[in-house]
């Protein structure tokens, strides 16, 4: 799922497409919150890219909870650690993305 998210969010920001410029519609009022989705995507994705260098297992965390919606105890058994292990990997990221990603 992340992939098709980034991979989306690519295709919205090339050249081809207007290159990241604003979309203007009849209803000036209401704003463009597909551009700054895609940008928040992009900005997660290089956040994980930067996380899983730091720590794998920290960024598979993310993924399956994020991405996959998986609860702790799904995760802990698709990871093979503890439930608490995974809980505290995921606040660790979060964390660590919260970092990254904060103006």
């Amino acid at each position: 799922m992340r992939w098709i998210l980034v991979d989306h969010a690519r295709r919205g920001a090339a050249d081809k497409r207007g290159g990241g410029l604003a979309a203007v519609t009849l209803d000036e009022h209401l704003l463009d919150a597909g551009a700054q989705a895609d940008t928040q995507v992009l900005a997660l994705h290089e956040g994980l890219e930067a996380l899983e260098e730091v720590n794998p297992q920290q960024r598979q965390v993310v993924e399956l909870r994020y991405f996959a919606g998986l609860g702790f105890a799904e995760i802990a058994e698709l990871l093979g650690c503890s439930e608490r292990t995974a809980k505290r990997e995921w606040e660790r990221a979060r964390a660590f993305l919260h970092s990254l990603l904060a103006p």
